[in-house]
């Protein structure tokens, strides 16, 4: 920080008096903020959000995360974009130190249990080695053909839906997949440090409009206490006055276009090649539809999965997938309105 003379005031006028200006990243480093626990309610580590996925961890994150790409569709011309992909991460900006004191400490919260103790101090051991390599490995989701989520200063928006809500949703659609907003948790599942980065951009106004950005981190831990200060389950990387915005963001999680990008940070990547068969099954199975009339193309690793490769992909899945490939490749025989969903078509 520099303080030099000069003659400004936040009305715009000119007066005698200094000006703070701020240089760097350090300035608007983003900290690990969790919420105080002044009642001291007990948070477990059972969150219900995450515990519906825990069963189907990979199915579960590959069908929530594309439902609400579709759902966020920009161009009706274009396929959606979604692409999964390993990558290692830069950490300087991450604030690990306190991430690991938070999780430090949720391990020895007397609301938890043996599994969950075991889950936190693998998570610990993954930001120890992260914190000595200077880089952490992370699933990447990205998508592209979509709005982003937009921010309208928390009130009822897109941003504040995916980061700050929680069974609760916000989607143009009323008939939108996923809009009870409990699909936003499949990606604290996949990983023991329960911990996911958010990155977006979008037009504020409209296409052709200036191009805005956000990015924030989020924990689901459990309630904790450090020292003799009680702390909530959540806790969020953010400045001073909220997420980062624009060109506050660092350059490595600073989007150049409309879209999303999430980072489940502490991703464990021993087994990739099962990892990749069950998400380009459950791809497929929810979304064949889409893939089969090129209004979704998938990248899973290096794989590409669209409209000219599907069947090739799904040779060896069950037959009722394919049969129903099949089905929607043919021709439109009638349609029919039913009350409560709309507009069907039929085929044979």
């Amino acid at each position: 920080m520099t303080i030099t003379p000069g003659h400004f005031n936040i009305f715009g006028s000119y007066t005698s008096h200094i000006i703070v200006i701020y240089h760097g990243k350090d300035a608007m480093k983003p900290l690990w903020k969790f919420g105080n626990n002044d009642t001291r309610e007990v948070e477990g580590p059972n969150n219900a959000g995450i515990a519906n996925f825990t069963d189907d961890r990979t199915g579960g994150l590959v069908r929530e995360v594309i439902q609400n790409s579709i759902d966020a569709r920009a161009s009706q011309g274009e396929p959606v974009k979604v692409s999964f992909r390993v990558e290692e991460l830069p950490v300087q900006d991450l604030d690990l130190g306190s991430l690991k004191q938070a999780i430090s400490a949720s391990r020895k919260s007397h609301a938890i249990d043996d599994r969950h103790s075991k889950q936190f101090h693998c998570g610990l051991r993954t930001l120890n080695s992260a914190s000595k390599n200077g880089r952490i490995v992370a699933l990447s989701i990205v998508d592209s053909n979509t709005t982003g989520a937009s921010d309208n200063n928390g009130q009822r928006d897109k941003w504040h839906s995916l980061t700050k809500t929680v069974g609760l949703g916000n989607k143009d659609m009323l008939d939108a997949g996923g809009s009870f907003g409990l699909g936003k948790h499949a990606a604290f599942a996949a990983t023991d440090l329960r911990t996911v980065l958010y990155s977006t951009a979008y037009h504020q106004n409209g296409i052709g409009s200036p191009l805005r950005r956000r990015f924030t981190g989020k924990s689901i831990l459990v309630s904790h206490e450090v020292g003799s200060k009680a702390y909530r389950a959540s806790g969020w990387l953010e400045a001073d006055d909220g997420p980062l915005r624009d060109n506050e963001i660092p350059g490595d999680f600073r989007l150049k276009s409309p879209g999303t990008t999430i980072a489940i940070l502490g991703f464990d990547d021993s087994n990739m090649d099962e990892w990749q068969a069950e998400a380009k099954e459950s791809l497929i199975t929810h979304f064949f539809h889409a893939l089969a009339h090129d209004n979704l193309r998938v990248r899973i690793g290096g794989s590409d999965i669209d409209s000219d490769n599907l069947d090739n992909v799904a040779a060896d899945m069950d037959e009722s997938v394919r049969n129903l490939i099949e089905v929607s490749r043919s021709e439109i025989k009638d349609h029919i309105d039913i009350k409560g969903i709309g507009r069907v078509n039929l085929r044979i």
